[in-house]
């Protein structure tokens, strides 16, 4: 395909080492193992649930770990609820690129600053959620426009078109996964915005039915296969005036599953957000 093999390589044999640098520098528990979509072995490390069952959220133990190693460096400051306007730049030699010399942002009370530095690492959360006119979605990604996302309005490609306006190459625009399972809140079901149906949902157990209550896919396949045949072989939602909104299907889990994936987190799904519901027996 159109991946780099040396990028592949490292990913595939460092991996290991960057797992025991969370586990041994940082001190993350990264000792429970899952296999989820697209796995032949259990690969994915996660956090072990707490004593009473509650699942450990993995992406916010990370982050919490490495906020506080951030904070105990000397000279390392963190900013929060800030913006970054534009890119700093000077000009170069006759024809090589413009220099970046640092950046523009706009702090919380709307004052602009500016940050001189040696190097600027851009890391964005993408632009999956931006589907109007123009956006970076309808150029690279037009077939997905008018898709639900799990992102929030925060994903609008700003960091990219930063890059963009100084002359920066983009590669792989195109690559914008379509994720299997995402919730329809019954209450707003046509929300942009959809609670992730996560992995492990699948991966504990979860099977997805079609309407009428047939399995259709092997549900830890790849996600480029298991989203293409809820496509297929799953009738569209019903919307309260009557429309028909996308292809959705169900997805089922039984006692041993509930137990596998955290009954604490499920019932947050359940019972705060009413994104599922208890069945006994069947119809």
């Amino acid at each position: 395909g159109t991946s780099d093999v040396g990028c592949v390589s490292m990913l595939s044999q460092k991996s290991a080492e960057a797992i025991h640098w969370l586990i041994d520098e940082m001190g993350i528990p990264l000792t429970t193992l899952s296999q989820l979509g697209g796995h032949t072995k259990k690969r994915t490390h996660r956090v072990p649930p707490r004593a009473d069952g509650t699942p450990v959220p993995v992406g916010f133990t990370i982050m919490q770990h490495a906020r506080a190693a951030a904070a105990s460096m000397d000279g390392l400051e963190v900013r929060t609820n800030c913006a970054m306007k534009r890119l700093l730049t000077k000009d170069g030699d006759s024809d090589a690129p413009p220099e970046v010399t640092g950046v523009e942002y706009e702090d919380a009370e709307g004052a602009l600053h500016e940050i001189l530095c040696d190097a600027v690492v851009i890391t964005t959360g993408g632009f999956g959620f931006d589907h109007s006119d123009g956006s970076l979605l309808q150029q690279h990604r037009p077939d997905l426009v008018g898709v639900p996302t799990t992102n929030g309005s925060f994903a609008n490609g700003d960091g990219v078109r930063f890059g963009e306006a100084i002359g920066a190459t983009l590669i792989d625009m195109d690559k914008v996964q379509l994720h299997p399972t995402a919730f329809i809140d019954p209450k707003d079901p046509g929300n942009h915005t959809k609670y992730l149906g996560p992995e492990a949902l699948r991966g504990s157990g979860g099977i997805l039915l079609d309407q009428r209550g047939r399995r259709f896919v092997n549900e830890l396949d790849l996600r480029s296969v298991v989203s293409q045949k809820i496509l297929d072989r799953c009738d569209p939602y019903k919307m309260p005036d009557g429309t028909e909104y996308r292809p959705w299907s169900w997805c089922v889990l039984n006692d041993e599953a509930q137990d596998k994936f955290g009954r604490p987190m499920l019932n947050f799904y359940k019972d705060q957000v009413g994104l599922f519901e208890a069945v006994e027996g069947t119809k």
